[in-house]
């Protein structure tokens, strides 16, 4: 029995193996990927629907504004009739002519011909406006087939406002559904006395369905201050509910996500400046996301089909591919076994058959592969020792340059002797600093000196320099080659294309102190950049032209050293042209 399972276990180790693995890695990717997609669905859904929220809330809230300012426009009308101001106001002139019976009738009227063209009254908004003056005498104007009932409620608001202030103030009454009440005190122009109290019986219904026009159904929308707690919106909601939701939009301007008796929500929020108004929209996350949860089943259900077909169609191909390659394996087997039987098998995948025939091949040419193998042993060891031979040290170059400038001094050409040892220098600092990506401003300058000292030779003196480094200490750390690219654009691009016709040309090298820090300028008064010139568009070089592509790896380095304030800055002041960067670090 045991034979039986291990033969089993040794023909099938590779299919056992492969089929679990990629169970494994199926399971594994079908968890993650459910937790990938959940999770960022979830915050995807969540963005949109606080947009969708904040959105509904300034559409709100300005419905709100745009409301609050039309009822206000009510007492301007009304106060900006002349008989309705004069028959409130005992200081008028005219005012003690005409009985309260007479006055109350004159101001009836008035508010008649003002209300009835309101754009307010044609929409049904207003049940009724209620004039209540300092005796509390009431003149109305009243939509209310119950006229005398809403006169009552409208007495009862007066008795719970604010008689001082000049403030727009809201309020509702319990019991009473279909009315909100905006009042207004009313002061002598002439005395500045308090002398009537303007209350606006408003039908809630309407005024709720002109600002929550197009709010889902599911949101909760309130309007609240300290006088006043309204809400629309679904029946669902309690009493308690509805002041803990009021409570937390109040607490926090903005969007919110909190829990509220045992449920999460989202709340967007904000104050208006009429009458201190917060304005709320709120809709229960669990109904926002409820798209997630159908999306995430529908997910997992396809999820599942796609694993189990793939399943069954990697054991197919498993049993298609491990079959041929085990009769391979057995006929390699059979001819390392010196075996004269072998035969090589027949109808393997072609990848396979050409394998069978390579083996063969190198079966028949593995002498030839020893002889091949040695001679190319021979040759690389002789590569090896040309190579070394080869090899130049960097002393033996510098004492070899050395030699020529002693030559040169010897004849006494003391030109040619400065120039050799000046670029002597310029390799020897190179080769010193190259394991450095910072060196001191004094090693920049002495290298930038070597560099002009030679253009100067090679341009005949056509240019002069001007260097400004006193003030920053010679110690300040500078990136290496941060001076010199600078000095090479203008030397190159900026004074070698122009014809030499005796004209003076400057070139001035500034390092001084800036803010925290270093900045460098390097000023020529040459051509200049192009006009459309954008140093991150600089190419490669071509054959046999300048680029100024040593410009733009510069400005690479110096944002990843000190950020974008540290890259080039160029600039144009009459017929100079100034590059500059800033460091930071002690200047």
């Amino acid at each position: 029995m045991s034979n039986i399972f291990g033969k089993l276990r040794n023909l099938s180790r590779i299919n056992i193996f492969i089929v679990f693995s990629v169970i494994i890695i199926m399971a594994f990717s079908m968890i993650l990927a459910g937790i990938l997609f959940y999770t960022k669905t979830a915050e995807v859904l969540s963005g949109v629907y606080r947009e969708e929220i904040v959105r509904e809330l300034g559409q709100v809230s300005r419905n709100v504004q745009d409301q609050l300012a039309a009822i206000d426009s009510v007492y301007v009308m009304l106060l900006a009739n002349t008989l309705i101001r004069d028959n409130l106001d005992p200081t008028a002139e005219g005012y003690a002519l005409f009985t309260e019976n007479e006055r109350k009738l004159e101001i009836e009227r008035q508010m008649g011909y003002t209300l009835v063209n309101s754009y307010l009254w044609a929409k049904n908004l207003i049940n009724g406006v209620y004039i209540f003056d300092t005796e509390g005498a009431c003149a109305s104007f009243s939509a209310m087939d119950a006229p005398g009932i809403a006169m009552s409620y409208a007495h009862d608001v007066t008795q719970k406002l604010d008689l001082t202030t000049h403030e727009l103030q809201i309020r509702a009454l319990d019991g009473v559904h279909d009315s909100i009440y905006f009042s207004r005190n009313i002061f002598s122009m002439n005395s500045g006395n308090k002398i009537a109290t303007v209350v606006v019986d408003f039908n809630s219904h309407e005024w709720a369905r002109l600002f929550a026009t197009g709010a889902d159904e599911n949101w909760l929308i309130t309007l609240n201050n300290a006088d006043l707690q309204w809400s629309i919106g679904p029946e669902t909601y309690d009493d308690g509910q509805i002041a803990a939701l009021i409570d937390a939009a109040e607490n926090h301007s903005g969007f919110q996500e909190t829990f509220v008796q045992g449920t999460e929500y989202f709340i967007a929020s904000n104050k208006t400046d009429a009458a201190e108004l917060t304005t709320a929209v709120i809709a229960p996350k669990e109904y926002l996301l409820r798209d997630l949860s159908q999306a995430r089943s529908s997910f997992l259900t396809m999820y599942f089909i796609i694993a189990l077909v793939s399943m069954l169609f990697t054991v197919l191909v498993i049993v298609l591919v491990t079959s041929p390659i085990k009769q391979m394996t057995d006929y390699v087997r059979a001819v390392s076994r010196n075996r004269a039987d072998a035969k090589r098998p027949k109808g393997l995948f072609k990848e396979l058959d050409e394998f069978a025939e390579a083996f063969n091949t190198l079966l028949e040419k593995q002498e030839i592969y020893y002889s091949d193998l040695y001679e190319q042993e021979v040759l690389l060891k002789n590569a090896e020792i040309k190579a070394l031979q080869a090899q130049i040290d960097p002393h033996f170059l510098f004492n070899v340059m050395n030699t020529i400038a002693w030559k040169a001094e010897m004849s006494g050409n003391s030109e040619v002797y400065e120039m050799v040892i000046s670029l002597c220098e310029m390799l020897q600092a190179n080769t010193l600093s190259k394991d450095r990506a910072f060196i001191t401003l004094k090693e920049e300058l002495d290298y930038v000196r070597l560099y002009i000292y030679l253009q100067q030779k090679r341009f005949d003196g056509k240019f002069s320099v001007d260097f400004d480094c006193q003030t920053v200490p010679e110690t300040a750390q500078v990136p290496r080659f941060s001076i010199q690219p600078l000095v090479e654009n203008a030397i190159l691009h900026g004074f070698e294309p122009l014809p030499d016709d005796g004209r003076s040309w400057l070139l001035t090298v500034r390092v001084k102190p800036d803010g925290n820090g270093i900045r460098v300028w390097v000023e020529d008064n040459g051509t200049g950049f192009p006009d459309d010139f954008d140093i991150d568009e600089v190419k490669s070089p071509q054959d046999g032209e300048h680029s100024r592509i040593a410009l733009k790896n510069l400005n690479q380095r110096l944002a990843w050293i000190g950020g974008a304030g540290s890259s080039l800055s160029i600039s144009r002041e009459e017929s100079k042209t100034i590059v500059s960067f800033w460091l930071p670090g002690e200047g």
